[in-house]
């Protein structure tokens, strides 16, 4: 019989933040390191909530938001992180997120 596992988790909302605050909030924490973030409709309601576990040298977010732009730029890229690889999916205000440190690559610098 196998043995309960614990995982490192952590959720983050902005149902706590007043609806004005929500969107900055969420940009100044949550999306801070995915570039320049903006809202298509300002004038909208913003919320979200993210679920992130950890685990073994990985680490996967679960995003669910309003509609967000992401404008990614070379400056955002972090050129230190050679063992890092990141898979990004957003659809419909749902984004998957995955991080494994670590990794060899057979690129050299």
């Amino acid at each position: 019989m196998s043995s309960v596992a614990v995982v490192p988790s952590l959720i983050e909302t902005t149902h706590h933040m007043e609806p004005k605050r929500a969107f900055d909030f969420w940009r100044c924490t949550a999306l801070a390191q995915f570039g320049n973030v903006a809202r298509p409709d300002p004038r909208e309601r913003f919320s979200a909530k993210r679920l992130t576990v950890t685990a073994g040298g990985w680490l996967l977010n679960h995003t669910v938001s309003s509609p967000v732009s992401v404008d990614v730029r070379s400056r955002h890229i972090d050129r230190n992180g050679r063992g890092m690889v990141v898979i990004g999916l957003s659809i419909d205000g749902i984004g998957y997120h995955v991080i494994r440190r670590g990794i060899r690559t057979p690129f050299s610098g």
